[in-house]
């Protein structure tokens, strides 16, 4: 080992053992020495002191100026969700076959470009649910409009309109609970509004 180059190290000695591997007294071209396995050395893990690694994340923020943006969080925060099983909100994700375009996937400056600057007050936003992260199928949106848009809430269509039921009885200043109420004892959405109405249209005409 004593004298091999493995990328920017040169093996000068060999230092104590640890953890029942053996380990050795590397110098960086960048000066530093840095004890490392033979494991990792050989198998290509440990190529620099570290300086290596702050210059790629150092061209890499460079690149495109945005590393500490809100926009970069949520990019790299909706890629983790489709991507990283150890994420706790990956089984609403990934777990269940929710992806993102490979694009994005591997270009934050491709997402940005698609996407622009995100709005004071708005947030990344799937407009199908159940669709993946990619184009056309993404929004900045409102935090009430992706509440509106959430897979647990109940749809219904008045007049050609398409709603939530919260959206129908906010509309129809009817109260939410016994709206849900009824459709949660089996009458459809529509169904249940418009009986809701109905009893409203007797009262008043008593």
């Amino acid at each position: 080992m004593i004298g091999n180059r493995y990328g920017r190290l040169v093996v000068l000695v060999q230092a104590p053992n640890r953890y029942g591997n053996f380990y050795w007294r590397c110098k960086c071209d960048c000066g530093n020495t840095v004890e490392i396995s033979g494991g990792n050395l050989r198998g290509g893990y440990s190529r620099s002191c570290g300086c290596l690694h702050r210059e790629l994340l150092a061209a890499r923020n460079w690149r495109h100026g945005l590393s500490n943006s809100k926009e970069y969080r949520i990019w790299h925060h909706a890629k983790r969700r489709c991507l990283d099983p150890r994420v706790k909100s990956f089984p609403n994700y990934g777990g269940r076959g929710i992806s993102m375009c490979e694009s994005w996937r591997r270009s934050f400056e491709a997402f940005y470009r698609d996407m622009g600057p995100c709005p004071p007050g708005k947030s990344l936003d799937r407009i199908d649910v159940n669709g993946n992260y990619e184009p056309g199928n993404c929004r900045w949106a409102t935090a009430l409009e992706q509440a509106n848009n959430a897979r647990s809430n109940i749809h219904l269509i008045i007049a050609g309109r398409f709603m939530t039921l919260a959206q129908a009885a906010r509309l129809h200043g009817i109260n939410y609970s016994t709206l849900h109420s009824r459709v949660r004892h089996g009458q459809s959405p529509e169904e249940a509004l418009r009986a809701i109405l109905e009893v409203r249209q007797c009262r008043a005409a008593i």
